[in-house]
């Protein structure tokens, strides 16, 4: 699940429960961020965010970063097995 998919299903499911719709704004982000897995949390934990939509739009900047990251990695990688390919034959 994606961060963004888990930010929707957290806000859709927080309408429900009348504890998050009261809770302080640190505590509703400190509840999302322990859904999150570990390397993820630990991205973005010690920033200490207390308003949930600057927290939502640090954590899709760091999925976009984290997709673009691994999109060059594969290229590199997708390259450098090009050239030991040609290096054989």
């Amino acid at each position: 699940m994606s961060i963004g998919e888990y930010a929707s299903k957290f806000k859709e499911l927080s309408k429900y429960c009348p504890y998050y719709r009261d809770m302080n704004k640190r505590s509703k982000c400190s509840k999302f961020e322990n859904g999150l897995k570990p390397n993820i949390k630990q991205a973005m934990g010690y920033l200490e965010i207390a308003q949930f939509q600057i927290l939502m739009d640090c954590f899709h900047i760091y999925e976009n970063d984290t997709k673009a990251r691994q999109a060059q990695w594969e290229r590199k990688s997708h390259k450098d097995k090009k050239i030991n390919l040609s290096e054989i034959g």
